[in-house]
């Protein structure tokens, strides 16, 4: 059985000191709000809507999409399996399928359950017949966000980043790049890993057909673009050429080397 991925190791790096702190703020926050009565009921109230929310969540998810198991939708079921246990989760996520015609996914927690939802284009556009790996690159990046406890601090992070939105904006962008590492760890291919983020920022019929010199090219002018990165610095998501690029670099490096001799090979 392979081993499973050291995930401290291959975090980005400002994923850590951002997240310090955002926590740091968010718990003097919390300490101004707790000698208050007032601020007590307002923190009752949040933690009851945040719970029903969920509870809604779930049932929407229940009652509007398919569950993923050994015996619905196999295949899909078994990447999950597998990444799940290459990134040390104790369980397997529920994962749904819901019909959408854009190209999405996303990890949520809901009811204290780990869930994963796959928007129905984004599967057809990823699978190529009998080929699910660029499909794969999509779920273990949604199961990655869970594994590196993304979600668990998605709260307060996004609690406190009203008043220090670029910090916690930045801080979300890491987390992408962190779940794009963990995601070509758990898959160790490199072209697959590139084939899913290129499918998603060009489509099936293009991905096979893109030149990734002429890419890497367009890449580095998009660096040189102060509108550009004032676009990325006021999103939750990086750009998609400057993930594929990241991504590179890092398929590339000594720490995804080390981590896929620890990981091993092996196939689904």
């Amino acid at each position: 059985m392979a081993e499973k991925i050291a995930i401290a190791k291959v975090r980005h790096p400002g994923e850590r000191w951002s997240l310090a702190i955002l926590v740091l703020f968010a718990v003097v926050a919390l300490a101004l709000l707790i000698v208050s009565v007032v601020g007590l009921i307002w923190l009752a109230v949040f933690l009851l809507l945040e719970m029903v929310a969920h509870q809604l969540a779930m049932a929407f998810f229940r009652a509007n999409s398919i569950l993923v198991s050994e015996e619905q939708y196999p295949a899909i079921y078994r990447m999950a399996k597998a990444y799940s246990t290459k990134l040390g989760l104790k369980k397997v996520p529920d994962v749904y399928v819901i019909q959408q015609t854009t190209l999405n996914a996303f990890a949520i927690r809901a009811a204290r359950r780990h869930v994963v939802v796959l928007y129905s284009h984004t599967v057809e556009t990823m699978v190529e017949k009998e080929r699910t790996d660029a499909l794969g690159m999509v779920i273990a990046h949604e199961i990655g966000h869970l594994a590196a406890n993304h979600l668990r601090w998605a709260g307060i992070a996004a609690g406190i980043g009203i008043f220090l939105l670029p910090l916690y904006l930045y801080w979300s962008r890491c987390c992408e790049f962190t779940a794009d590492r963990l995601a070509y760890l758990c898959l160790n291919d490199k072209g697959s890993a590139l084939e899913g983020l290129l499918k998603l920022t060009v489509g099936k019929k293009l991905a096979p057909a893109t030149n990734l010199e002429a890419l890497a090219r367009q890449h580095a002018a998009l660096r040189k673009d102060p509108w550009a990165k004032i676009i990325e610095w006021w999103s939750t998501h990086p750009h998609l050429l400057n993930r594929i690029h990241k991504l590179q670099t890092f398929t590339d490096s000594q720490v995804a080397s080390s981590q896929i001799c620890k990981v091993g090979g092996g196939g689904l």
